[in-house]
């Protein structure tokens, strides 16, 4: 009894004397009762009462594209620091070191070995142990220097894209997590309108990384949040409507569509995809028009050569071989070397009589050269990571420009401890210093 919190003390006095029993009998009685509440629960964990969601749908719970909500990178104080978050911390410091000498491909390296070392060796602190390591040096520096976030940020960016290459999920999820943290703090700390564009820069150099991965529902949600920052930006809205649209969701990505429209009436491609997305069946609506307008006026680029497509497979549709046949002389004129618009018309003249004009039509479609339309559909059809280069070259960039802020941050903050310096990657995890 003395061995009971007070509170329980009490209570369990109240309960014996109401019941009238002696205290060695409720004592006993007391035992049974927690031994049978033991057992409830190992048979309701037996038939799987206390599975995951997840794991009913039969859904991996590690390789979640879409991971829980960034961790915070201060520092916390623990009661106490276990020996191997110290060394993995120094470790980190020495992988810091390396990013700040200007050779990020060797810190990578080192990365993903440190971290593939710990896992082996430790399967199921490591994870934990990584995440108290480089917390600790990482909320130190940032600290320290706030400027040298940019350049960690894209270091723990292509991190995730290493780990995510060789399948390595945890530690994949781990490196999004980071990565998230300190963009977050960035956009946080973000006070000025360069500061705020540099952001969303970052922002979409990640969800560029993300789509070589390809994690194109992370990369939206990673966009989104860029968007935020620089919601002028016709690029970073086009790229999010394209990633939204993908992902069933298109209401939102007609919002972005229109959201650029209005700031730029004249925006190619926003016009195309927004005419596309709209629900008409008749060729001569207000998308038909739009089509037209692409197809037949401004640059002949891939923007035109796809409205020239879905103009005609339009027009096709509603049996105006007439019309079809007139608008794709005008087209032809334009793309020469697409044989897919040729045999287009040759169809429409056969359907509609006219069978020298077919024959003529079916031998140019032979002569000409492979259809330019497939290359165009495949632009039209393909991630928007090309939309999101530009930024990603400035955050690049600026991130080289402010590698001197990370060696100041380390240079000017000492480990908590004396550590041995960092040696270069072991190629086992007893080399690595945290063997079992």
């Amino acid at each position: 009894m003395k061995l009971m919190p007070e509170r329980l003390r009490r209570g369990f006095a109240r309960a014996l004397f109401a019941l009238r029993l002696p205290a060695r009998t409720a004592a006993s009685h007391f035992a049974l009762g927690a031994i049978g509440a033991i057992g409830a629960m190992g048979l309701l964990a037996g038939f799987g009462a206390v599975r995951p969601a997840a794991a009913w749908a039969g859904e991996p719970v590690v390789a979640d594209e879409r991971p829980a909500a960034a961790p915070s990178l201060e520092e916390e104080e623990a009661d106490e620091i276990a020996p191997e978050v110290l060394e993995l911390s120094g470790r980190y410091r020495g992988v810091f070191w390396t990013l700040a000498s200007g050779d990020r491909a060797a810190a990578l390296q080192r990365a993903t070995a440190l971290e593939m070392q710990a896992l082996a060796a430790h399967p199921r602190e490591a994870m934990d142990w990584l995440t108290q390591a480089d917390g600790r040096e990482l909320g130190t520096l940032l600290a320290e220097q706030p400027d040298c976030a940019l350049p960690l940020a894209l270091f723990y960016q292509q991190l995730v894209v290493a780990h995510a290459t060789h399948q390595r999920y945890g530690l994949t999820q781990r490196a999004l997590r980071v990565t998230d943290g300190i963009l977050e703090r960035m956009a946080v700390g973000a006070g000025t309108e360069g500061e705020r564009r540099l952001t969303a820069d970052a922002y979409s150099g990640f969800a560029a990384d993300l789509l070589t991965v390809p994690a194109p529902a992370r990369a939206a949600e990673v966009l989104g949040r860029g968007v935020v920052l620089a919601p002028e930006d016709a690029d970073i809205n086009v790229a999010l409507a394209i990633l939204l649209l993908r992902d069933r969701r298109p209401q939102d990505a007609e919002e972005r569509l229109d959201h650029v429209l209005r700031t730029q009436p004249e925006h190619r491609e926003a016009r195309l995809r927004r005419a596309l997305m709209r629900n008409s069946t008749s060729a001569d609506g207000r998308a038909g028009r739009e089509l037209e307008k692409l197809a037949t006026a401004g640059e002949t680029d891939w923007i035109a050569l796809v409205a020239a497509q879905e103009r005609v497979r339009r027009l096709l549709a509603t049996g105006d071989y007439d019309k079809s046949i007139e608008f794709l002389n005008r087209v032809i004129e334009r793309f020469p070397a697409d044989s897919a618009l040729r045999t287009a018309l040759a169809f429409a003249a056969a359907r509609s009589g006219r069978r020298a004009e077919a024959f003529l039509a079916s031998q140019a479609a032979l002569a000409a050269k492979a259809p330019a339309g497939e290359g165009a559909r495949r632009r039209f059809s393909e991630l928007p990571t090309r939309l999101l280069l530009p930024q990603a070259a400035r955050a690049e960039a600026a991130a080289e420009a402010r590698i001197p802020s990370l060696a100041a941050a380390l240079s000017g903050t000492a480990p908590k401890q004396p550590v041995t310096p960092a040696a270069p990657a072991a190629a086992s995890p007893a080399a690595a210093g945290i063997s079992r």
